[in-house]
């Protein structure tokens, strides 16, 4: 699947285990610039990413507002093996990582 060079984001069995959402872990070179909006990910999570030259420039995650479809858990984000943010998702919650 195309998404999964773009962002991954593994789920585990057990809601204390954070979620990992990891950036472009496989971005093809022929894609040197470029972005996705709204990519739906586990965990009722919409991720928006921009990149140039290969490397991230922008990135911002947004849980998903209905609290009824949303599962409080940990979360970290990763890029090129760095942890950019960690936090709690909640229903609404908007996070603005670069």
């Amino acid at each position: 699947m195309i998404q999964n060079a773009l962002l991954q984001a593994p789920d585990v069995s057990n809601l204390t285990i954070p979620l990992v959402i990891t950036l472009l872990p496989a971005l093809p070179v022929q894609w040197p610039s470029g972005s996705i909006l709204g990519a739906r990910i586990r965990g009722g999570i919409s991720v928006d990413i921009q990149w140039k030259e290969g490397k991230l420039t922008r990135a911002m995650l947004t849980v998903d507002s209905r609290k009824g479809n949303v599962r409080q858990r940990p979360v970290r984000v990763v890029y090129d093996g760095q942890v950019l943010a960690s936090f709690d998702s909640e229903a609404g919650i908007v996070k603005r990582i670069l």
